[in-house]
This record gives structure tokens, sequence and C-alpha cells, in this order.
């Protein structure tokens, strides 16, 4: 008889051998099988022989019964995976879908179309009793489980809704300058159960948008009527200097001071635009009485300044080289800065008016003009160069004065003095050209010594007039005030005792900043000093405690600028002022003028670098504040704003 290894029947072995008692294992295949059971000998007997055999029958049937016991509990296995793998992609593409629904439709998609779905794929799996038993809890707990959290997502997403739609309706009323209102509305947050000190932050940041809003109505509503009438405009700013109730109501008397300041240096410049052309117009011939000039006044000139202009009315000046000389040594000696109510620029302008022929006023005028622009308008401080200038120019009039160019043209003195006219023009015309001369050497040499300044003017004056000036080019020497900079050893100490250090680092201020107190004592704000802005303003500039401070407020007042391109926000922080070099400061850390100001100030490294930058440019040179010191001051930004 033939036998057929059990070991040869695909797969028996494997799943055969964890359910095999002890005896069956023992035979691995049934040629094993009959060998151990059946010998050649047991066929002697054919009784013996047939129930050997079929021992052996019954054992193998056993065998095939365990395999199939095996194989769907295999198959059970599998189909619990299938149904849990169903369940886990209902719920994946679920929460894809229900993205762009409203909350309240995501329940019914997952009743009305994904439940149905797994329910259905469950179902083609035919489960087993036994696979069922297994499948349908966990579907009923999974199912459950989803409505529930899908509920909760779509409430969660409704309270954002909601939060969303009250914070836009605050905004909206903030917008309309409906302060009141806005902080009824931050109240509606205890319907989300927001903490008491959440809703009272929120009603703090409107009262400073509030305060925000007052102070830019303030500063529009002077600046207009400045523009409008600076002379009307005083007397009005002058109450709120005192903190009386002005047609501007209250203001802070700092700022008032400052835009007083600002009406003042406008009245005073309008003034001396409407002298400029009724004195052209006199010189001309349009205007040839006192009456007509005083109409044309319009009342808006002094007294002393019409009589200077009547003066010259009708009347030849012949020109006198000394006065000339003499009036240009004192524009080039004139300080704008201490010429506080603008009489010193008075007189010398109503001397230019009568003393100086017309054809000869336009280069006195055009210096003068340069000299009041420099220090109002541009806020340029007289530097060491001009001081010195302004001492040689004095000390060659000097000379002039005894005669070292063209020989004595002057004897005797007061009434009884003679001139010789002729010798008088050429020692004078020769003093200017000597004058114009050291002005062009100090271009060409902007850091020339006090004795290099006096060795090129010894050079350039004749021999006779360097020989009779000698005592007094001696005496100037000694002095050692006619360098153009200053020595490293005074620069030394200017720098350690904070004198000339820009006004940014004297007040740990970046930004340059004007002080307008509120928000900005939050970070340790006061009143540094008073400056000019380039415009007559009068600039107050804020004084802070340690320069991260500083830079933290400026980093403050940028982001309040709001969603605004980088050119708008420097043209309105610098007042339009010199807007394409700060542009091009800020280019250098690849910032244009139109990339968006609110992403800068949302980025912490931008915003460190945009403000180092800029406060470069308001210093002049690098502020001191390290990296280290530009992150942290980010960082205090975020924890005082929010």
């Amino acid at each position: 008889m033939a036998s057929i290894p059990l070991a040869e029947i695909p797969g028996v072995p494997a799943l055969a051998a964890p359910v095999l008692g002890d005896g069956i294992r023992a035979r691995a295949s049934a040629q094993g099988l009959l060998s151990d059971t059946v010998s050649p000998g047991a066929f002697a007997g054919p009784g013996q022989g047939a129930e050997e055999l079929g021992r052996a029958v019954a054992g193998t049937a056993g065998v095939f019964s365990q395999l199939a016991t095996r194989m769907q509990e295999a198959q059970n296995v599998g189909d619990v995976a299938k149904a849990d793998a169903a369940m886990q992609d209902a719920y994946g593409q679920h929460a894809q879908e229900s993205m762009t629904l409203p909350p309240e439709q995501r329940v019914a998609l997952w009743e009305n179309k994904y439940r149905p779905m797994v329910e259905k794929q469950i179902a083609g799996l035919n489960l087993s009793p036994q696979a069922s038993a297994q499948v349908q809890p966990q579907w009923i707990s999974f199912d459950a489980k989803t409505r529930t959290n899908i509920a909760y997502d779509a409430y969660k997403a409704k309270i954002m809704d909601s939060e969303q739609a009250v914070n836009n309706q605050i905004d909206r009323q903030v917008r309309n300058k409906d302060f009141e209102g806005a902080k009824a509305t931050a109240d509606q947050f205890k319907a989300f159960a927001f903490p008491d000190a959440a809703i009272e932050k929120k009603k703090i940041d409107i009262d400073q948008k509030a305060w925000e809003a007052n102070e830019y109505e303030q500063t529009q509503a002077m600046a207009a009527a400045i523009d409008m009438d600076p002379k009307g405009a005083i007397p009005e700013l002058q109450k709120a200097v005192r903190g009386e109730a002005s047609t501007f109501g209250i203001v802070e008397p700092i700022k008032a001071k400052r835009f007083l300041a600002m009406a003042e240096r406008e009245d005073k410049n309008r003034k001396i635009e409407l002298r400029t052309n009724l004195h052209n117009r006199v010189l001309s011939g349009d205007i040839l009485d006192p009456e007509t000039l005083r109409k044309e006044a319009g009342g808006k000139l002094d007294e002393s300044v019409l009589k200077s202009l009547e003066k010259v009315m009708g009347k030849e000046i012949p020109f006198d080289p000394e006065k000339f000389g003499k009036i240009r040594t004192k524009i080039a000696a004139f300080n704008a800065s201490t010429d506080k109510d603008g009489k010193q620029l008075d007189s010398l302008m109503s001397e230019i008016e009568t003393t100086i022929p017309q054809n000869r006023q336009g280069p006195l005028n055009s210096e003068l003009s340069q000299a009041w622009n420099a220090t109002v308008r541009q806020n340029k401080p007289r530097t060491q160069k001009q001081e010195a200038v302004a001492s040689l120019m004095g000390e060659i009039d000097g000379m002039a004065d005894r005669g070292y160019f063209a020989g004595k043209w002057k004897t005797g003195t007061g009434e009884k003095a003679v001139v010789d006219q002729k010798v008088k023009l050429d020692n004078w015309a020769k003093a200017e050209a000597v004058k114009d001369e050291m002005r062009t050497f100090g271009d060409k040499n902007p850091d020339a010594t006090s004795q290099e300044v006096l060795d090129h003017l010894r050079g350039i004056i004749t021999p006779d007039a360097a020989k009779a000036a000698e005592k007094e080019i001696q005496d100037m020497e000694r002095s050692g005030k006619f360098g153009y900079s200053k020595p490293l050893a005074e620069m030394a100490v200017d720098w350690a005792t904070g004198g000339p250090s820009p006004a940014t680092v004297r007040n740990n201020n970046p930004g340059g900043m004007w002080f307008v107190g509120g928000w900005q004592r939050k970070y340790g704000a006061e009143f540094g000093e008073p400056l000019k802005d380039g415009l007559g303003q009068g600039n107050q500039i804020a004084k802070f405690p340690d320069a991260i401070s500083g830079a933290a407020a400026q980093m403050h007042l940028l982001s309040n600028y709001g969603n605004v391109t980088v050119g708008e926000a420097i043209k309105k922080w610098s007042g339009g002022n010199d807007v394409p070099s700060y542009l091009s400061v800020l280019g250098k850390g690849g910032f244009g003028a139109e990339d968006n100001l609110r992403e800068i100030m949302a980025d912490p490294d931008k915003a460190e670098v945009f403000t180092q930058l800029m406060s470069e440019h308001e210093t002049g040179k690098k502020f001191p504040l390290d990296a280290a010191g530009w992150k942290s001051a980010y960082k205090k930004f975020r924890e005082v704003k929010g």
C-alpha cells in the first residue's frame, strides 16, 4: 500500500504543530505514523491490522479538524482588523470634508454619510459569530466617541467663531471711536468663561487706544491750526502750557510746549517770507509809501521791521565794502539756536536792507538763510569748524580795519576820520578774497588743525600783510581755537562725559522718539531734554531707564502703526523728513519700501534687525546695544504689549 507523507500536504506541518497531541507530534508524516503503528508483521493478523489502520485514519481526521479551527481564527483576526480600518478611514475622511462645513453640520455629516458607510463595510465582511462578537461592541464604542468628539470640536469652533465675532465688533467700535461701547462689548467674553483679569486687560487696551486716538486728534488739530494761522494758535497753546483749557481741549503741558515752539517757529518763518517779499517790492518800486507798506504787511510784522523797510524807500544805497565784509562775518557767527525770539535774525536782515545795495544783497541773504535753515529747519548744530571759521573771519576783518591788505585807508577817528575810498575798496576786496580762500581751504581740509589753518593764512596774504599781522597771528596761534576739529583728547572727554554723544544714546532712546507719556511710561519713560527736530517743532525727546527699555518702546510704537508698508511707516515716523535716506539704511537689511510692517514686527528676527537699522539712522552710527540686547527688547515689548 502506498504511503502519503503528511509533510507533503501544503501548509499542514505549520498548522498542525500547535494542535497535535504528544503522540501525533511524534509522527511527522503519514509514512512515519504508519511505520510506527503498522509494522509489516501486523498484516499477519487481519483483525489487528484493520484496527491499527482505523486508529491512524482517525488521527489524521483530528489533524484536519484542528487546522480548520485555526484557519477560522485567522480569518476572524483579519476581519476585525478590516473593520477597525474602515472605522479609522471614515473618521479621517469626515475630518477632511467637515473642515469646510459650519460646525452645526458636522455631526449630521457623520450620521448621514460616514456612519452608514462604515456599517455597510462591516456587513460586507460576513463576520463569523466570534468576529461579530468583537466588532460590534468596538463599533458601538467608536461611533459614540466619534460623535462626542465631533460635537465637542464643533462646539469649540462655534465658541472661537463667537469670540472672533466679539473681537471684530470691538475693532469696529474702536475704529468708529466708540470706546465706551467697545468696553461694554468686552463684557460679552464672560459668556465664554474668560477670566475677569483677561477681560480687564482688554478694557485697558481699549482705553489705551482711546488715549492714542485722542492724542492723534489733538496733534492733527494743533498742526492744522498752526498751518492755518501760527500766530493765532500761539495764545491757545500758551494756555495749554499753563494747564488751562484751550480750543484743543486739555493737552499735556509738555506736549503743548512742543507745539508752541512749533507755532512760534512757523510764525517767524512766515514773517521772514513776508518781509523778504515786501523788501523786494519796495526796492523794485512796487511799494512807494509807508501807508501801502503797512497795508500789505497786514499787521503781521513788528514796527521795527516796518521802519527798517521804510528807510530804503526811494533811496539809492552806496556800496560800502567794509559794511559788506563785516555783515558777512556776523552771519558766519550767527547761531540761530540761541536766537530764541528771532531778534538777532531781524537785526541782521535790517542791516542788510538798510546798508547794502540791492544788487549786493543776494549773497548775504543766501548765507543768512542757510545759517537759519541749517539750525532751525534741518536740525544741524553748529560745528567746531563753523565756530573756528567765524573767529577767523573776525580776525581778518580786524586786519582789514588796520589796513594790512592794501595800506592804511583811514586816518583819525570818529567824525574827523579821513577815508581814502579807493584804498578802502581795495583793502576790503582783498580781505574778502582772503576769507573766500580760507573757506575753500576749510572745505578741502575739514580736519585741519589750528596751526595748519594759520600757516595757510600766512601763505596766501602778501609778505607785507603777513609781516604787519605777525603779532596778531602769533596771538591766534597761542589761542589754538582756529582748528576745524577737536583734539582727540577733547573728543575722548566728550564721549566719556556724554557731552556731544547723540541724543539717542544719552537718553537710551534708539528710535529718537518724542516724549508723549501714556503708554511710554510702561517702559519707564520720562522727559529727556529739549531738541530741535529740524522743523522748528521743539522736539522733546523721551528718556528711558536703559537702552533695552527704549528699544522695546520703539518696537511698541512701530507695532501700533498696524498694516502699513515700510515706506508709509517711515514717512510717519520721521514726519516726512529725509525718507529716502532712511529707506537706504533699512535697505542694508533687505527691507524695501513696499514690505509689510506688521509682518516684520511679528517676526522677532526681522523686527530686531529693522529697529536696529532705524536706530543707526537716528543715531548717525551704530547704536550701542548688542544682539542679545535687541532680543531682550523684543521679549520685553511682547510682555508689555501682550
